[in-house]
């Protein structure tokens, strides 16, 4: 589901392996419309944990899981700067910035 924002979207609860932050949506770094799709890389809006959208093999749904380290070597440089770029920010957002969305 896309919210009013078009470069935010609706996803099922997940909550963040490392610090149990509670992720509801997604958006795009660069304000561009669209869902997240298989291989799109994501980090936790509270801690920055480096996360990866993949399809669940049991419901065939997209989900989030932790990115493993084969996964980072597959990073693009523009997915690893936008990683990165989440990561150092993340530490920044007050508990507001975070439940906007």
């Amino acid at each position: 589901m896309t919210d009013d924002d078009p470069a935010i979207t609706r996803v099922p609860d997940f909550d963040c392996p490392r610090c149990g932050y509670t992720c509801t949506a997604v958006g795009t770094t660069d304000g561009t419309a669209g869902a997240p799709t298989p291989g799109n890389v994501c980090g936790c809006m509270a801690c920055g944990f480096p996360m990866m959208f993949d399809i669940d093999p049991l419901t065939g749904l997209l989900r989030l899981r932790t990115m493993t380290p084969a996964d980072v070597d597959t990073l693009s440089e523009d997915q690893m700067r936008e990683l990165t770029r989440v990561q150092h920010f993340a530490q920044t957002w007050t508990p507001m910035q975070r439940n906007r969305n």
